[in-house]
């Protein structure tokens, strides 16, 4: 697994059981914001109203994920305007999703599939 893959199996781990998310890439899986909004939501779902992402448009739910993400400490490195696009700039989606995962790399409990921990436990496993 190459850092992106894992990364991206991340993503995939912790949006899971999210009716009508899926994570496939780090571009058009992430434009409308609907995929930032579960990850904080998964680890923080005191802050995000899941139902009114269903409803906002792109531009809320990326400002939306932006602002809760910031207010957790993670850097705002994107703009709104800059991922609401067909397909969004790879490296910079990869390099934002890579500092929410550093904010929170472990799934909570009742997340569905392995840990992220546990995922860095088998990639050490495979290298060796």
């Amino acid at each position: 697994l190459t850092a992106k893959e894992k990364l991206l199996l991340w993503s995939q781990q912790a949006t899971e059981g999210y009716p009508g998310f899926r994570c496939t890439n780090f571009t058009s899986s992430w434009s409308d914001g609907r995929m930032f909004n579960a990850l904080l939501h998964r680890y923080r779902p005191d802050l995000i109203d899941m139902e009114a992402v269903s409803r906002q448009s792109n531009r809320e739910n990326l400002e939306q994920a932006f602002e809760i993400a910031e207010s957790l400490g993670v850097t705002r490195l994107l703009d709104a305007e800059d991922v609401d696009v067909p397909s969004p700039d790879e490296k910079s989606v990869i390099t934002y999703v890579s500092s929410i995962y550093d904010a929170f790399p472990k799934i909570p409990e009742g997340g569905d599939g392995i840990a992220a921990n546990e995922v860095d436990q088998r990639w050490s496993e495979y290298q060796s």
